[in-house]
């Protein structure tokens, strides 16, 4: 896994690792996409700068699970399992949303 939580295979790997890589790397574009008007508050315990900001977006891990907290708001993707076949590929994808809550 690199920095930013993705995995990247090589072009010898088999194809299902690079087929269920580009699907991660599509769900990740659709979501950044789909969220970048949407300014959510941040946790002021973490982070010095609380002007609402959109979601950050990250690949099965996040990079340093110590830094949860200040990566709020965030969306995690995570592959739960998936499948390469002939004709066709199927992937289960588990998205996890984070938001802070200033009530709490």
């Amino acid at each position: 896994m690199n920095e930013e939580g993705s995995w990247n295979y090589p072009a010898e790997y088999p194809i299902a690792a690079r087929t269920l890589q580009a699907l991660l790397d599509r769900a990740e574009e659709f979501v950044r996409e789909d969220m970048k008007e949407i300014r959510l508050p941040v946790n002021p315990k973490a982070n010095e700068d609380t002007t609402p900001r959109p979601f950050d977006v990250a690949k099965m891990a996040l990079a340093d699970p110590e830094d949860w907290e200040g990566r709020i708001p965030y969306i995690l993707i995570q592959l739960l399992k998936g499948k390469d076949g002939e004709e066709e590929t199927t992937a289960k994808l588990r998205f996890i949303i984070c938001t802070y809550d200033r009530n709490r």
